[in-house]
């Protein structure tokens, strides 16, 4: 058992001593960054904004698909239980 102990503990050692390793160098100087250009065309920008409207429109879907499913679950609250019993609730 002890053995065993000493060989996983040896293994998951060896496993990790390449992390341990990269934190013992000294900091290199960091070359400035080119500034960041944007070469954008017609068509780039023509497909920025459809898939932004897209979006919206899922948004938009997503929030009505939602209204009408409560409105549906109100109607079948009201089959069930009767309008007074629900406005009594509210």
């Amino acid at each position: 058992m002890k053995k065993k102990l000493i060989n996983i503990t040896m293994t998951l050692l060896a496993a990790f001593a390449p992390l341990f390793a990269f934190g013992q160098e000294e900091a290199e100087v960091v070359a400035e960054a080119a500034p960041l250009e944007l070469n954008l065309t017609f068509a780039d920008v023509s497909i920025a904004i459809a898939a932004i409207i897209a979006l919206i429109i899922a948004i938009v879907s997503i929030y009505k698909v939602g209204e009408l499913l409560i409105r549906m679950r109100k109607l079948e609250i009201y089959e069930k239980h009767g309008l007074d019993k629900f406005l009594k609730e509210n």
